[in-house]
């Protein structure tokens, strides 16, 4: 299957079955599924794809994508920026912040900050947005 190789997975994921446009991932590993729900959505071949956790009475059928996790990079901030508490106020902008990624590791990444955030689909998405610094 072409997602196999795509995911760069340990084990297998198999269609289980799939209804319309709805697909249900069977995982080999468990550690495969996790790390695939958590950084996605995924773009195959010009199609969203997007990955969640089965949950129990689900019916395909009448599932709702009124919101979606994404990952976010925000550009041009001042060094003070990359820190987890401004993450979750300039990613607040955006959406509901889930996680901002700071780099453990040094040297940090600061081209950009990256942040998971819960946007609505329904909702025009932001493109940029302005902050005003104290020297104007």
């Amino acid at each position: 299957m072409y997602v196999n190789d795509l995911w760069h997975l340990e084990g297998s994921v198999h269609v289980y079955g799939r209804s319309k446009n709805h697909y249900v991932f069977l995982f080999e590993h468990v550690g495969d599924m996790h790390r695939i729900v958590d950084n996605g959505p995924y773009a195959i071949q010009g199609a969203l794809i997007i990955v969640d956790y089965w949950k129990p009475d689900l019916i395909l059928n009448r599932l709702l994508f009124d919101k979606m996790m994404v990952w976010v990079q925000l550009y041009g901030l001042p060094l003070e920026c990359f820190s987890e508490e401004a993450g979750v106020r300039l990613g607040s902008a955006v959406g509901d912040v889930v996680k901002v990624d700071i780099d453990s590791l040094m040297p940090r990444n600061i081209r950009f900050l990256r942040l998971r955030v819960w946007i609505s689909l329904d909702k025009p998405l932001i493109s940029d947005f302005c902050l005003k610094f104290r020297d104007g």
